[in-house]
């Protein structure tokens, strides 16, 4: 159930029971158009489909749980905002969240207060952000590709710009595999450049998803760029679909593929599929042609630190902030294994320069995730305006990594007899 307002802001609520999704649109409705997925599916493909400010997400969910989830939607969405719904105090769940980027909690049953106040906080960041975002340049990701780990791809991508053929982009999550895919279609002095998500086959109203996909597959027309982000999940129906379309496309127009450029975005080997019977490999041989591998951030080590001061650089000149990260804070951005790559480390630098208030980044203000995998032994983080529930989570973690009290009290600077209050 999906209520279309005007209202300014829209929260998606992806939680497996109904009684918590009704007694949440209750409280919120009034003031936000509410939208409601009862699964972590189901819940990836609302925020395809729909504009989504916000999201409120279950930790524990049968099939696909929010640590999943997160991770999922943190693929469509570096900067999405999520606050995450729990009722168990399970350390080691509460903690891969952590370690998987959240930064949000709220625990059952709700404290509506705190619940409105936080979402309300998130929002108002969200806007300030998005008003200084507008007017911001694109991220030019020319100097990115110019440095000596992108060799390879730069060789590459210089056999694109003068033909037509399809491109197959592949790598890991948040390797900018888009931002390649437009670089082609804006080096090639195309017309259009056209996004389509794909999704593999889930278990909500399958008509209605691929007549999502379908209405804007029917956008490729002559000058078009095509991008098909994760085509490799396309679900069996849809492939038909889009075999057919392009069948009839070839009908009507027998050179309509002659300015059309197919480019799609990969994670799984599209061939193996085709050879294990998952992908149709008539449709394979329309989209593929010239295949283009970007490199994980781990395989670009010696370039790692001019890639964090770019986009220390970029984000402080579109934030009209001089931000400085010193050595030492930027020693500990490159020492992490940056799983979500570069699309995780522009989100991070971000949103450090966006929300801190002074002009120097401190340790403090590095998201606990970094510290802790890059075991860092300074004074972490102040307890101050963190939820009790986030102190404790934190706590924790710290002891775990720190040893025993007496150490966390020395490493985190904080009394011995405060650690037993905020543990009690």
């Amino acid at each position: 159930m999906t209520n279309k307002t005007d209202k300014k802001y829209s929260i998606l609520i992806i939680d497996d029971e109904e009684s918590v999704r009704e007694s949440l649109g209750i409280v919120l409705e009034d003031k936000y158009n509410i939208i409601f997925a009862e699964d972590g599916i189901q819940g990836l493909e609302k925020y395809k489909q729909e504009k989504i400010d916000l999201v409120l997400l279950d930790i524990r969910m049968p099939g696909m749980n929010g640590t999943v989830v997160l991770s999922e939607l943190e693929k469509l969405d570096p900067l999405v905002d999520v606050i995450m719904l729990t009722a168990t105090r399970d350390i080691e769940v509460v903690s891969e969240t952590i370690h998987k980027g959240a930064r949000n909690y709220i625990t059952k049953p709700f404290d509506i207060e705190e619940l409105l106040s936080l979402i309300e906080k998130i929002l108002s960041n969200k806007e300030r952000l998005s008003s200084q975002l507008k007017a911001s340049e694109p991220i030019d990701i020319h100097p990115i590709l110019m440095m000596e780990s992108m060799a390879t791809v730069r060789f590459a991508l210089n056999q694109c710009y003068t033909n037509n053929k399809p491109i197959i982009i592949e790598g890991d999550t948040g390797t900018e595999k888009e931002e390649v895919a437009s670089y082609i279609h804006y080096k090639s002095n195309r017309n259009k450049f056209i996004r389509i998500y794909c999704i593999e086959k889930t278990n909500i109203d399958s008509i209605s998803g691929s007549n999502y996909f379908m209405k804007n597959v029917g956008q490729i027309t002559s000058g078009t760029t095509v991008y098909f982000n994760r085509i490799d999940l396309l679900n069996e129906q849809d492939q038909k679909r889009l075999l057919g379309y392009f069948q009839e496309m070839l009908e009507s127009q027998p050179n309509a593929f002659e300015n059309i450029r197919i480019i799609s975005n990969v994670k799984r080997n599209l061939k193996r599929l085709v050879s294990a019977g998952l992908f149709d490999e008539e449709l394979y041989h329309y989209i593929n042609g010239q295949s283009i591998v970007l490199p994980a951030l781990q395989k670009r080590e010696e370039d790692l630190p001019s890639i964090v001061n770019y986009y220390i650089n970029y984000f402080n000149k579109q934030m009209a902030k001089n931000v400085v990260f010193d050595r030492q804070i930027i020693n500990i951005l490159c020492q992490y294994d940056w799983p979500g790559n570069i699309a995780e480390l522009k989100n991070t630098i971000l949103s450090i320069v966006c929300k801190i208030e002074s002009d120097n980044v401190k340790i403090k203000d590095i998201p606990l995730n970094i510290l802790l995998d890059t075991n860092q032994t300074s004074p972490l983080v102040s307890f101050e305006n963190l939820s009790d529930t986030f102190e404790k989570i934190y706590l924790e973690e710290s002891l775990r990594f720190l040893g025993n009290i007496e150490n966390a009290s020395k490493k985190l600077d904080v009394s011995v007899t405060d650690i037993e209050t905020i543990g009690s």
